[in-house]
């Protein structure tokens, strides 16, 4: 079977359905192949978006269909689907200078629109395993409600105390795990609490559930999306795990298509003693979670090394090969270690982070603070 590589253009979509109260849409596209996904930049208020943004992919096998999606995006509600697109990739000699049409349609095949795709492809020279992109997202939230709440200072673009999430694009993880999940720990009294099957559990993963939201959704605080190719690419995006001068640890979740983090040390809702469930949006399973640390390597490059550390999930010390598989899928240039937390050869590793400098505001430890601002309107800037 003939590989190929391609690059895609989305240019514009062209009298979509209006999904905001029948109107308008702030349309924005989730686009897949192989194995790899995209989704571009929403463009706020228009029947008639124009994207222009590309999308390069390696090693897909020629004859794949390109399936793209057609959303709208809403601020405080889950997003609408508005249509799709089916387009085979059936050529390997596509030049790119021909703007091709496509109807967008709904599930009962009713047209609600076009897109206008430029496609150059060619046969691929690549040996690697897996499909792949130079162009995978990683998203860094900042939130100025969340700082003061832990008295981080995380950002250049403003004064405020910043707090960061990251949240970035990771493909092939379900081809490496399969069918292997890591359900949450029913030995783990904290666990207990948030998945119990009783109202005040239900209540907690809700509370839990819009902790994430507040973090991660980008219409409440400043998000910085980048693109990454390459592990040195992703390593700086967080400062190659420094901050202040002192080496950082981070909580991690690993999701179906995401890898969820932020910084251990931060003093951040201690109430309920679950970061991750937070980062996972309270997911009653997820692929792995842990911590990991990054590290620099005498020839100037960066080492990731990461475990199992959770409580909340205790994944299984006999799937880490699999979680360093899943990071080989995604950088094939990664210099990557796992342990398990247990293993005594880790603390060589594990660095104590200084504590916050006099001047940094005291931490609000109270889970309640954050959660009656955040309903209150308290908008992150």
């Amino acid at each position: 079977m003939s590989q190929i590589d391609a690059s895609i253009t989305f240019c514009a979509g062209s009298n979509l359905k209006a999904g905001d109260l029948g109107v308008s849409s702030d349309p924005f596209l989730v686009a897949r192949i192989g194995g790899l996904f995209y989704m571009t930049q929403v463009v706020p208020r228009t029947r008639n978006p124009v994207w222009n943004e590309s999308w390069e992919i390696q090693n897909v096998t020629l004859n794949s269909n390109l399936d793209i999606e057609v959303w709208d995006k809403d601020s405080f509600l889950p997003n609408d689907l508005l249509g799709k697109v089916k387009v085979p990739i059936t050529s390997s000699e596509l030049d790119g200078q021909q703007a091709w049409s496509f109807e967008v349609k709904q599930a009962n095949g009713h047209s609600i629109g076009s897109l206008t795709l430029k496609i150059a492809t060619r046969l691929s020279l690549s040996v690697i395993q897996f499909p792949t992109s130079n162009k995978r997202a990683i998203k860094i939230h900042n939130s100025n409600v969340a700082g003061t709440v832990t008295g981080s200072y995380h950002s250049a673009l403003s004064n405020l105390p910043t707090y960061r999430a990251y949240s970035m694009d990771m493909y092939h993880v379900g081809a490496v795990f399969l069918n292997k999940y890591q359900k949450w720990n029913e030995n783990y009294k904290a666990a207990k609490m948030i998945f119990g099957n009783n109202p005040a559990s239900k209540v907690l993963r809700q509370t839990i559930r819009s902790q994430h939201t507040a973090l991660y959704r980008e219409g409440y605080h400043r998000t910085e999306r980048r693109f990454i190719g390459h592990s040195e690419d992703f390593f700086a995006a967080f400062d190659f795990g420094m901050f202040q001068g002192v080496r950082r640890e981070y909580t991690y979740v690993l999701l179906d298509d995401r890898f969820n983090f932020s910084e251990t040390g931060a003093a951040f809702f201690t109430d309920f003693m679950s970061k991750h469930a937070m980062h996972s949006k309270a997911a009653k399973e997820v692929r792995y979670s842990g911590e990991f640390r990054v590290f620099e390597l005498p020839n100037g490059r960066h080492r990731l090394v990461i475990d199992n550390g959770s409580g909340t999930y205790a994944p299984n010390k006999d799937d880490l090969p699999l979680l360093k598989e899943a990071f080989k899928a995604n950088f094939e240039d990664m210099d990557v270690e796992v342990y398990d937390f247990r293993d005594p050869a880790l603390s060589v590793y594990k660095q104590k982070p200084q504590p916050p400098s006099p001047q940094t505001p005291k931490p609000h430890t109270h889970l309640k603070d954050f959660v009656n601002k955040f309903h209150r309107g308290s908008t992150p800037s």
